[in-house]
């Protein structure tokens, strides 16, 4: 069996996770197909960002689609 040793500075506050690279890989794959999806998650927190904002009377008002790119 291996023996490696860690270095505390790379372990701070629990931080170190250790994995077989083809998980991580397969890991990396499934961030890369979920980044471009908008979840329902996504979407209530925009809703309740956007109520926020038309409370606090700090929504802006589009008067065309120009305006909003």
């Amino acid at each position: 069996m291996a023996t490696i040793t860690i270095p505390k500075n790379l372990i701070k506050n629990d931080d170190l996770v250790v994995i077989p690279r083809k998980e991580y890989e397969e890991f990396l794959e499934i961030k890369k197909e979920e980044r471009g999806r908008v979840t329902e998650k996504d979407v209530l927190r925009w809703s309740r960002e956007a109520q926020k904002l038309k409370k606090a009377d700090k929504l802006p008002t589009l008067r065309s689609l120009k305006e909003f790119r």
